[in-house]
């Protein structure tokens, strides 16, 4: 492989990349272990096992590189199957931010990739069109929650030996509110699911998933999650969109698992999922934020308050979240339910337990739940409802 790329650099005519940040209208290819630096001081560098690294620390979801470049600011990176993404550090976690493309960012004259557009942080951008029928539509509008379209689970023992009961979630306010109550010393959670009611899968068109919901705030051990998995008994594939601790109020959890990540304990290979840890910047108990979900046959990808935050390529390698062992992502062949619950513990997400300091009931808050689909049988929307990116709602 570093015989191949050293060709390549000969044919194109790159000189080898600088040890220091190369001035914007230059374009140089890493070979083996010889590090770029982009415009943010980042050192990218490609080792010998075909992945990536930034300053050091390997990137936990590439593998199979052929070569990386640095051009007119952007980094970008060549697979096996000969396309190119391009790459960022986004709130300190390398991403893909673009792609794929089988267009070479480093033709001739000096090349200039145009990325895709950055969206406003205070604008909500949503990749539905009008391809995309709405299928289901939640607003919570009523006093109780709909049992045509979920199911409160009650005396269910939940993660970490927390019990679930139907009477933690209410509707008020136009949102379903699904609480953690306590005392820390004796705590109960809610779950609602559409299972048996509701369910998707994007085999049969390109989905989109929409929630506007507040996390809940000081609520140290908290452990709230918008989610779906697999019908009827709710085993991985999941997709957590996101999962939320009380001890991060900033950061949103956006993580798929793949088929066969039940291990108990996760492995480097399974039961750990491929993740970003998206720091908004704000508390997100604060005030309501959009989080969505855009699953295609192909690509899945992230969003919060319109903003891209992490995209899947089915059929990749990389590396999950407890290891370097690179896996492969496969994306559900099943329906998917979806699912609101709030629970306790997550530490695996650095989530910790509840005490004193928390005040209950630790409460979610979802304004609405909306699901597009491609080709999708529409249903008619319910009043208040406002379109995808809607912001419209309570505060």
């Amino acid at each position: 492989m570093i015989g191949a790329m050293s060709s390549s650099l000969t044919r194109r005519k790159h000189k080898p990349p600088p040890s220091v940040q190369p001035s914007p209208d230059k374009t140089v290819v890493t070979v083996a272990n010889v590090p770029i630096i982009d415009s943010n001081m980042d050192a990218w560098a490609l080792t010998t096992n075909a992945q990536i690294t930034v300053n050091g620390n390997l990137i936990s979801y590439t593998s199979g590189v052929v070569e990386i470049a640095y051009v007119n600011g952007v980094i970008w990176q060549l697979n096996g199957a000969n396309d190119w993404y391009s790459l960022a550090m986004i709130n300190g976690v390398a991403t893909t931010t673009a792609g794929p493309t089988k267009t070479s960012p480093l033709a001739s004259p000096t090349p200039s990739p145009t990325p895709s557009p950055t969206p406003s942080p205070s604008a909500v951008w949503t990749p539905v069109d009008s391809s995309y029928a709405l299928i289901f539509d939640e607003e919570f509008n009523g006093s109780t929650v709909d049992m045509s379209k979920w199911t409160p689970l009650n005396g269910n023992s939940n993660m970490n030996g927390v019990t679930v009961y139907a009477s933690n979630v209410s509707v008020a306010n136009s949102c379903v509110r699904v609480a953690l109550a306590g005392p820390y010393t004796s705590m109960t959670g809610g779950f609602i699911t559409t299972n048996g009611k509701f369910s998707y899968n994007a085999n049969s068109g390109s989905v989109y998933v929409e929630y506007r919901a507040r996390m809940p705030q000081n609520a140290k051990g908290a452990w709230p999650a918008l989610w779906s998995n697999t019908p009827p008994n709710g085993d991985f594939p999941e997709i957590d969109m996101p999962e939320w601790v009380g001890s991060q109020p900033t950061n949103a959890w956006l993580t798929y698992h793949k088929p066969g990540d039940g291990a108990a304990p996760p492995t480097a290979t399974s039961g750990n999922g491929f993740s970003v840890i998206s720091n908004i910047g704000v508390d997100l108990g604060a005030a309501f934020h959009i989080y969505g979900v855009l699953w295609t046959t192909t690509n899945m990808t992230f969003y919060v308050d319109g903003i891209q935050r992490m995209t899947l390529h089915n059929g990749d390698w990389l590396t999950g979240r407890f290891g370097n062992t690179p896996v492969q992502v496969v994306f559900p062949n099943s329906s998917q339910n979806q699912m609101l619950n709030i629970q306790i513990g997550a530490n695996g997400l650095g989530g910790g337990s509840a005490d004193a300091s928390t005040v209950f009931p630790c409460v979610m808050q979802v304004d609405y739940v909306h699901v597009y689909q491609v080709g999708g049988k529409p249903v008619t929307p319910q009043p208040n409802y406002g379109g995808p990116g809607s912001t419209q709602g309570p505060t």
